[in-house]
């Protein structure tokens, strides 16, 4: 299954305890910038976490607060 993050990446953020939905939501609504060594990271912006509203529901977002910043 191609989730569109390295070994390495899917490894820390289970290390990092980090759910698989925010994974899937991270690439779904997340913003991403490339960092110049061939590598992207992903992150959720103001705007992404606004665009994420209107499908997840205001009262789901604080619950994930912790992970969306």
């Amino acid at each position: 299954m191609n989730t569109g993050f390295t070994t390495h990446a899917l490894v820390r953020s289970q290390q990092r305890g980090v759910p698989s939905l925010i994974s899937n939501w991270l690439i779904d609504y997340g913003s991403e910038v490339f960092d110049r060594h061939g590598g992207v990271v992903r992150y959720f912006s103001s705007q992404s976490i606004r665009q994420m509203e209107p499908e997840i529901g205001k009262a789901a977002l604080p619950r994930m607060y912790e992970y969306l910043h």
